[in-house]
């Protein structure tokens, strides 16, 4: 997972990236993203559908964007709203279900992802 800094804010990333590591994700790179954004957001692909998933339990905000992305990385751009993690204690514990979200169409069904953001694939 890549955590990156959509906001005005220095070091927003790397406190963001540390405290998710502290609760088990694999942090791969800090760093500012190009655009800014108001609500945090999750970008993921098609193999890391579970993964992205279970990252969003721990945001208060946060919206997932699917794109075109054919590997498991997935990036954490941090938006102008964000304030804090979520309660560990309010996050699902490991093994629990996953709840759907409303809205959310299958996968398999969606065409023309946006492209993802240029990066390093991942497996």
């Amino acid at each position: 997972m890549r955590v990156l800094n959509g906001t005005k804010f220095r070091g927003f990333a790397r406190a963001v990236g540390e405290g998710l590591r502290n609760r088990g994700f694999n942090l791969i790179e800090v760093g500012n993203s190009e655009t800014r954004v108001k609500r945090t957001t999750i970008y993921f692909g098609k193999q890391s559908i579970n993964e992205a998933y279970t990252l969003v339990a721990n945001f208060k905000d946060a919206i997932l964007r699917m794109d075109d992305r054919q590997d498991k990385l997935i990036d954490v751009v941090l938006g102008a709203t964000f304030s804090n993690l979520r309660p560990k204690t309010d996050v699902p514990a490991a093994g629990a279900a996953i709840n759907e979200i409303r809205g959310c169409a299958a996968y398999n069904t969606i065409k023309n992802l946006p492209k993802a953001a240029n990066h390093k694939p991942i497996q």
